[in-house]
């Protein structure tokens, strides 16, 4: 018997059967204000994607072939409506598009992109209260960063999107519908075994592919779901075979029910004031005062944050082949920074 297989399973029960139980009168205001506050971010980073040219074509595309079913809102204007399954695809595509998405300190996972897609979209086609949503985002962001804290990858060469999507809208849609504890952990466990490769080094080649992962998860997420309504799911040891046996991360079954109900994982987000990667933002947001402490340095201070702090050649490469290569480019940040800093080229910066 393995176990760490055991502990991790028995810890997945543990936060799935505590989290159904939790109502909405149980979640404090200052965690529900929180929650609000990712779903208002994550959904005006949607809409805010609607022009890009991919994503304009590919939401014309989706919506011409599945014409006639109007139970979730694409989120690009007017009045595109589609079928939920499609609509969470569609709003996933966008949702990180612009780099704007929030983000969870503690550990790379961008829990509200996991979630919000799918819940949204489940949300508006069942008739989901507005608190009831909130309700399934803080639970679906605690169980999914729990999951990404109780495993610590070998490698930091598989993105987050990818490695956890699936789960997020699985634990989001899954805890808005009231299914069955034994039912859920079952569907978790089935969108363990459907999570991505994700490869990180396509981030910083600037392939696009990287801004759909999370779509390929919000149907993943979804269809364990339904899948689930038919008697189809997994098992909770699932969570260990994928992110030990088959990824190799060290088992720290611990996190999955340390403190429940006493931390809440919202609370630990982040948002983003600049459309780039988190760790652009604190070039970025020093540039304005550089360039007003040390007028002329510009030259020292790209070489600076080019050469030395993050040395890797294709993060300081100096023409980005794509939208998405640019916002994660430390030499492009410090760029546009200096716009920022004198005051020019602002909507062009970002």
């Amino acid at each position: 018997m393995n176990t760490l297989r055991e502990a991790s399973a028995d810890g997945v029960r543990a936060l799935v059967r505590w989290a159904v139980g939790v109502e909405l009168a149980d979640i404090p205001q200052a965690v529900l204000q929180k929650a609000a506050r990712i779903l208002a971010d994550d959904l005006a980073a949607m809409i805010g994607a609607r022009d890009e040219p991919e994503v304009a074509r590919f939401h014309t595309r989706l919506l011409k072939r599945t014409h006639g079913s109007e139970e979730a809102t694409v989120w690009r204007g007017g009045a595109s409506r589609t079928d939920r399954i499609s609509a969470a695809v569609a709003n996933a595509v966008a949702a990180d598009w612009l780099e704007l998405d929030e983000g969870y300190r503690p550990t790379p996972c961008h829990a509200g992109l996991y979630v919000l897609p799918g819940l949204l979209a489940h949300a508006e086609a069942t008739g989901l209260r507005t608190d009831e949503l909130l309700r399934a985002l803080v639970l679906g962001y605690e169980f999914v960063t729990r999951i990404a804290r109780a495993w610590k990858p070998a490698a930091m060469t598989m993105q987050s999107h990818g490695r956890y999507g699936a789960i997020g809208a699985a634990a989001g849609v899954g805890f808005a519908t009231r299914i069955p504890p034994d039912a859920l952990i079952g569907a978790l466990g089935a969108a363990a075994t459907l999570i991505g490769p994700a490869p990180r080094n396509h981030l910083a080649e600037g392939a696009l592919v990287r801004n759909v992962w999370p779509a390929s998860a919000a149907w993943n997420g979804l269809m364990v779901i339904e899948w689930s309504h038919c008697g189809i799911g997994g098992i909770p040891g699932a969570f260990f075979d994928v992110y030990s046996s088959v990824l190799g991360g060290e088992s720290q079954p611990e996190w999955l029910d340390r403190d429940l109900g006493k931390s809440w994982a919202v609370l630990d987000s982040y948002t983003k004031i600049y459309a780039c990667c988190q760790h652009l933002h604190s070039a970025v947001e020093s540039r304005p005062g550089l360039a007003r402490a040390t007028p002329g340095g510009g030259r020292r201070r790209r070489h600076f944050l080019g050469d030395r702090r993050y040395p890797r050649p294709r993060l300081a490469a100096r023409q980005p082949r794509t939208a998405h290569d640019a916002r994660r480019q430390v030499l492009n940040a410090a760029r546009r920074g200096r716009g920022i800093a004198h005051r020019r080229r602002w909507r062009a910066s970002f």
